[in-house]
């Protein structure tokens, strides 16, 4: 379930920082306390983490957040 909760957060990140129009906002704090806790889990102060599992969730999340906002962009581009 972690590697999920990655991906939700990923994905949320990606896509309210490049379509801000989603309605989708994952605040600073949030993200950084992600970042650690990833960083944090690679070394040995938390054993037993599965980090492959967490690491795919958080780069298919931003993967499939960005690639959804691209049609954001492209509605923009086309009005210009």
């Amino acid at each position: 379930m972690s590697g999920v909760v990655y991906g939700l957060l990923g994905y949320i990140w990606m896509r309210g920082k490049f379509d801000p129009g989603s309605g989708l906002y994952v605040q600073s704090y949030t993200v950084a306390m992600m970042m650690i806790w990833f960083v944090a889990c690679f070394t040995p102060l938390v054993p037993h983490v599965a980090n492959a599992t967490h690491a795919v969730g958080l780069a298919l999340g931003m993967a499939w957040g960005y690639l959804s906002s691209l049609r954001y962009r492209d509605s923009i581009n086309r009005r210009q």
